[in-house]
């Protein structure tokens, strides 16, 4: 089975600001008094024809269509898979948390066959993250989403097949071996 990623496109909700305040939407989730006070430099504000024009962006995905979708990973649950598709998403989001040096991780990851039947294509689509910082986005949990993960991660053979370093600290591993082999 091969990946693709959904196609997207950005939209903006906003308007032109001459004597009030932009107000995010309640379909945005934004909280319209937290958005006031934000420092200008985090607000997402562009100059145009010399105005000011406050604006919340959205991601915008295609519609998923009637076919049957499978959900690999929650907000805070990374189930174990061992069939081909499940452990690439494993490991992928094994890769993708060591690649950005510990400080992200993937989560909620679902996908839909593209219904296409000669070409298996799972579309990857909804995916959400988890940074330390916890400013990605809806959903991100900061460093309590990251140790989810790493907590609930269990290696794959397409880990070790990439050549993965493992999620835990050596003291970690060194601990949870111990573990093991007393109770074995």
């Amino acid at each position: 089975t091969d990946f693709e990623v959904t196609d997207f496109i950005l939209a903006r909700e906003g308007h032109t600001v001459s004597t009030g305040v932009f107000t995010p939407s309640p379909a945005s989730g934004v909280d319209s008094t937290a958005y006031s006070t934000l420092p200008d430099e985090e607000k997402e504000e562009l100059i145009g024809n010399s105005c000011l024009i406050s604006s919340v962006t959205w991601l915008l995905e295609r519609e998923r269509s009637n076919f049957q979708f499978r959900k690999f990973s929650g907000t805070l649950d990374h189930p174990h898979y061992t069939d081909k598709q499940g452990a690439t998403i494993n490991s992928f989001q094994h890769f993708t948390y060591l690649y950005s040096n510990r400080t992200l991780v993937l989560a909620d990851i679902q996908a839909s066959e593209s219904g296409n039947p000669s070409t298996h294509v799972a579309i990857l689509f909804d995916l959400m993250s988890h940074t330390i910082d916890g400013n990605s986005g809806a959903g991100d949990h900061g460093e309590a989403g990251i140790k989810s993960f790493v907590n609930q991660h269990k290696c794959v053979q397409k880990c070790a097949q990439m050549g993965l370093d493992s999620l835990k600290e050596p003291e970690e591993q060194s601990e949870a071996d111990e573990d093991a082999s007393e109770s074995g």
